[in-house]
């Protein structure tokens, strides 16, 4: 049976569930409605509100013995898709002492800890998230008991570290794993989602743009696959950034249009996310050209002062695409020009060349 037939059975079985007022059978259906829809923003209400009634549900009825950890893991990927990493590790890490040590659980417990380790990585607390990657490592678990997402969950995390250390030579296998062994199904997109953004940025960085518009590109099809408008905008954003530094400013234009038209339909974002491949997302909901580069000049900063240099470089060429597409093209150039001298004056010459390079292509 396919995930969509699956998700559709579901939602009947949850309907006669409530026709018949069989609590039971909703708690179960609901509960496995919230794990099986992938952590994209467009159903990010939807799954907290079948998390929060299959919660109250379970405190009137027997259900099996990891129901409720499963909740707390669930609850732990909303909030980690909500940018609440504090919130992910804390549910994370109360579900696994709510695990009982047989070998039944482990699945459940590498799903708490790879939780647990994504949130401490955001939360700049890399040497504990490394002790749970070491445990993940060392434990030895029959394929019948594994959890198809937690490996591929494992190298995520591992990959993010890497970013959030600035260790970009040391971010792209792990990410590249990650999207080896996620499974190909949509409860996996999100994760697919994150992955790539990454590997679009490494790629970006690296001037590998060729490989950076397929990772984008691939990315915003899983966007639009499930009609979810903040990453659709997030990934145009980079996309538009991307081709616009190459001389192509036309479907950059495009991009940005595109963008105008879905901000109208999201809402402004309300979490402000620090993390490298989260920052753009605080600039969804900008339905104009001037806003966007208001919101966008001052992610710029942040990542500036929080050593972010490859955040501080995408950002500074996002600016000034946005900038050109509204007519002021002077300015865009003037601002790339003046960053990357200060970038290379600075020693910081790989990623001074990358806006050097950007600054070209203005002028073809």
């Amino acid at each position: 049976m396919s995930q969509d037939a699956e998700i559709h059975d579901l939602l009947d079985t949850i309907a006669h569930a409530r026709h018949s007022g069989d609590e039971r059978m909703l708690a179960v259906a609901l509960m496995r409605l919230a794990e099986e829809t992938p952590l994209f923003m467009a159903y990010s209400s939807d799954v907290d509100s079948w998390l929060t009634e299959a919660t109250d549900l379970s405190h009137r009825v027997v259900l099996p013995s990891d129901y409720e950890v499963r909740q707390l893991v669930r609850r732990g990927d909303w909030f980690l898709s909500n940018g609440m990493a504090w919130e992910a590790h804390n549910v994370a890490a109360e579900a696994g002492q709510g695990l009982s040590h047989d070998d039944e659980s482990t699945a459940l417990a590498d799903r708490c800890s790879m939780v647990q380790a994504r949130a401490l990585v955001r939360l700049g607390k890399q040497d504990l998230a490394v002790t749970l990657f070491d445990a993940l490592v060392a434990r030895e678990v029959s394929e019948n008991q594994e959890d198809p997402t937690v490996a591929g969950l494992a190298f995520i995390a591992a990959g993010e570290a890497h970013l959030f250390e600035g260790r970009y030579d040391l971010a792209s296998r792990p990410l590249e794993a990650a999207m080896e062994f996620l499974p190909d199904t949509p409860s996996a997109h999100r994760l697919r989602y994150d992955a790539l953004l990454g590997l679009g940025m490494l790629a970006h960085r690296s001037s590998d743009f060729k490989l950076a518009v397929k990772r984008y590109e691939h990315a915003i099809s899983l966007a639009e696959k499930h009609q979810s408008k903040p990453e659709q905008i997030e990934a145009l954003l980079l996309l538009a950034t991307l081709v616009r530094g190459q001389g192509d400013r036309h479907t950059a234009h495009a991009h940005i249009e595109r963008v105008q038209g879905l901000s109208k339909q999201a809402e402004l974002s309300t979490v402000v996310r620090t993390f490298p491949t989260e920052r753009v997302r605080n600039l969804v909901g900008c339905t104009s050209l001037d806003d966007l580069v208001r919101r966008a000049r001052a992610l710029a900063r942040d990542c500036g002062s929080q050593g972010d240099l490859m955040g501080y470089v995408q950002l500074t060429a996002l600016v000034a695409t946005v900038l050109d597409i509204d007519g002021k093209s002077g300015e865009a150039c003037a601002l790339l020009q003046t960053v990357w001298e200060v970038l290379e004056a600075d020693g910081y010459n790989e990623v001074g060349a990358l806006l050097r390079n950007h600054r070209k292509g203005y002028e073809s």
